[in-house]
């Protein structure tokens, strides 16, 4: 997964879901390892 992408150009060739897809598993994962670590 590479990160930034879907922020940066969320109309490159994804589509709308997808990009919410994406955005809220890497927002799930960022508050999942935030929270485990800290």
């Amino acid at each position: 997964m590479v990160s930034g992408d879907t922020h940066l150009s969320p109309s490159s060739c994804n589509t709308s879901v997808e990009v919410i897809y994406n955005d809220a598993l890497a927002f799930s994962i960022y508050v999942y390892t935030d929270v485990f670590i800290f």
